[in-house]
């Protein structure tokens, strides 16, 4: 891994999605940037895991990251579902 950083407008446009998308994420704890001041930095870890994210929701996994975080099931599902993603990507 690299010591590269990203800001989240960086992500969004290698991305080709939305800051909001990636705050939604940050927001259900997928994401976990550092911060300095109001900035977001993102490393390695966080652009990989977006990845993942946006993979398994083109892989029709978003109702998984798309739960209400007030729904006792959405920690539980995540977790289930975003580990079988990475072990189905490494095939």
């Amino acid at each position: 891994m690299s010591d590269q950083t990203w800001s989240i407008g960086e992500l969004a446009e290698e991305f080709n999605t939305t800051l909001r998308t990636i705050r939604f994420y940050e927001d259900r704890g997928l994401l976990t940037p550092q911060r300095q001041g109001t900035a977001r930095i993102f490393h390695d870890r966080d652009r990989v895991r977006l990845q993942l994210i946006l993979r398994g929701k083109r892989l029709g996994l978003a109702s998984a990251v798309s739960l209400p975080s007030s729904s006792p099931t959405s920690t539980s599902v995540v977790t289930l579902c975003w580990p079988s993603v990475g072990t189905w990507m490494r095939r």
